[in-house]
């Protein structure tokens, strides 16, 4: 699943933020980016099986402007954890229960970003 994240990713520009002390890749998503506001949004995509980076990803609020995480995709102790920032919403599950609808889903959100299609990831 890692794998197919990444090359979906591929097509973004990658600009590294720090977060307490941690570095992670954040994918800046055109349409999310205004120069004027000094706004660049963008994805953290991550796999990790550090315990403090899941707290400290889980517990992000972003900054209003500058280079921040809108969406976050975690993967993390066989889970995938989803978190869209600015809305609130979480989507954590086991890998072993994420659908092949789950992850065309999520590839459909990265290829398209639209608000539509964030919220249908989030849809049961």
């Amino acid at each position: 699943m890692e794998k197919v994240l990444t090359k979906t990713l591929r097509m973004y520009q990658v600009k590294h933020i720090n977060i307490r002390g941690y570095c992670f890749p954040l994918y800046l998503i055109p349409a999310w980016c205004d120069e004027d506001l000094n706004l660049f949004d963008g994805i953290i995509m991550i796999k990790t099986t550090d315990k403090t980076q899941v707290t400290i990803l889980k517990r992000y609020r972003p900054l209003v402007s500058g280079y921040a995480a809108r969406l976050l995709i975690m993967l993390h102790d066989n889970r995938i954890f989803v978190r869209d920032y600015r809305r609130r919403l979480t989507l954590d599950k086991p890998l072993s229960k994420v659908s092949k609808s789950d992850i065309a889903k999520i590839i459909t959100m990265l290829q398209n970003p639209t608000e539509d299609n964030i919220l249908a990831v989030f849809k049961n």
